[in-house]
């Protein structure tokens, strides 16, 4: 019941195979763990709230140890989160945290163009992510990203730096 991708009678079938028999506990909190992957992969979601949970599964405090002990389930500022999800989640934020908590890795004064179409707007993202650690960017099909990307490849490879 721990493996949240494999349906619950798929593991009464194996639990039957294998001899064990499961108490109606260990059951419903595969139930709760199903539901919450089943959740992550349809919303979209690393983590679910736990007011939803509550609605769903009116008991849920009352498994809260058990869920958290044998099946791995982190609960955190009002959300559950598989174990892996939550791991992974803070450790990318972490990341991201550091980036932002230092300097910039390197710095490139310099920008040369390849284009001469470019907007100043376009231009500005190049700089700026050539001057910081970490940026985003975004824009609708047609703005010009890929063109953005380009540029900085570009000027990365020039200066001599890794990507």
């Amino acid at each position: 019941y721990t493996i949240a991708h494999l349906n619950l009678d798929k593991c009464d079938r194996i639990a039957k195979q294998c001899g064990k028999n499961f108490n109606d506990t260990t059951r419903e909190c595969g139930k709760i763990i199903h539901k919450i992957s089943d959740l992550m992969t349809h919303k979209g979601w690393t983590a679910i709230p736990s007011n939803l949970l509550l609605k769903i599964f009116p008991n849920i405090k009352d498994y809260i140890p058990i869920l958290k002990h044998e099946f791995g389930l982190v609960t955190e500022l009002y959300c559950a989160y598989l174990s892996y999800p939550h791991e992974v989640e803070t450790s990318t934020a972490e990341w991201i945290k550091n980036l932002l908590d230092h300097s910039p890795i390197f710095k490139i004064s310099d920008v040369c163009y390849t284009r001469n179409d470019l907007s100043d707007d376009q231009k500005n993202v190049i700089n700026m992510t050539l001057n910081n650690n970490i940026s985003i960017l975004t824009g609708p099909g047609g703005s010009g990203k890929t063109a953005c990307i380009k540029e900085i490849v570009y000027n990365l490879e020039r200066n001599g730096i890794e990507y």
